[in-house]
C-alpha cells in the first residue's frame, strides 16, 4: 500500500469517528476531530499550521499518545523483564475486555503469591492494542522467565513470552472503539494495564 493510500484511508477513518461521535451527541468533540484531521491534510499539501485535537478518539493523537506511553513503560521495566503477548475476549467492547484483563492478570499473580513469595515482587504494565492484543512487561527480578510463561500459559495458552524488542501496541482501531476511547476524555489510560507488586505486611513484635 502506497504512503498516499495509507493517508486518504487515515482521514476516511477520521470521518468514521467523526460521525460515530456525532451520532453519540458529542458534538464537540467531533468538531476538535475534525479541526485536526483538516490541519493535517492541510500539512499534508504544504500548506497551514498544525492543530492538535488532544484526543484519543483522534488517529494521529491516539497514536502519539500510546507511543508516549509504551517508552514509559519500557524504561520502567527492569534488566529482568519480559514481554508477554496475549490476545483479549473478543467478545465485548475493548475497554470492558481491558478491564477484564487487569483483574485476571492480578488474579493469577496474587494466586501464585500465596504460595511462592518470590511472585509477590511480580508486577505487570502494559497497554492494549486496537488489534485487542495486549502488550505486557512482567517485571520479574526474582523469578525465572521460563516459570512466568508457565504460570501465564495455564490462563492463557496462547501467550507469546518474549525478550523486550521493538514492538509496540497497534494504535489503529475500529471507529466504534476509538469514539468510546474519545468519550472517556482519559487519553489512553482505559486501555492500560497495571499490577503492582503486592504490599507487604508490616508485623510489629509483641512486648
Amino acid at each position: 500500500m502506497t504512503t498516499q493510500r495509507k493517508v486518504e484511508l487515515s482521514y476516511t477513518e477520521q470521518q468514521a469517528v467523526i460521525d460515530a461521535l456525532l451520532s453519540n451527541g458529542e458534538p464537540n468533540l467531533a468538531d476538535r476531530l475534525d479541526r485536526c484531521m483538516t490541519s493535517h491534510r492541510s500539512l499534508h499539501y504544504g500548506d497551514g499550521s498544525l492543530f492538535s485535537c488532544q484526543s484519543s478518539a483522534c488517529a494521529w493523537c491516539r497514536r502519539a499518545m500510546i507511543h508516549g506511553w509504551w517508552v514509559g513503560i519500557c524504561d520502567w521495566a527492569t534488566v529482568t523483564a519480559s514481554l508477554a503477548i496475549l490476545s483479549i475476549d473478543a467478545s465485548i467492547g475493548l475497554l470492558d475486555a481491558t478491564r477484564h484483563l487487569r483483574r485476571a492478570i492480578r488474579d493469577v499473580r496474587d494466586r501464585v503469591a500465596r504460595h511462592r513469595n518470590e511472585w509477590r515482587d511480580v508486577r505487570f504494565a502494559g497497554i492494549i492494542g486496537g488489534d485487542r492484543r495486549a502488550m505486557l512487561m512482567v517485571s520479574h527480578e526474582r523469578v525465572d522467565g521460563c516459570e512466568v510463561r508457565d504460570v501465564m500459559r495455564r490462563r492463557w495458552p496462547s501467550v507469546l513470552i518474549n525478550e523486550p524488542g521493538r514492538e509496540e501496541p497497534v494504535w489503529e482501531m475500529s471507529p466504534e472503539n476509538a469514539a468510546e476511547l474519545g468519550r472517556c476524555r482519559r487519553g489512553v489510560e482505559p486501555l492500560r494495564v497495571g499490577v503492582m507488586p503486592q504490599r507487604q505486611a508490616i508485623t510489629s513484635p509483641i512486648i
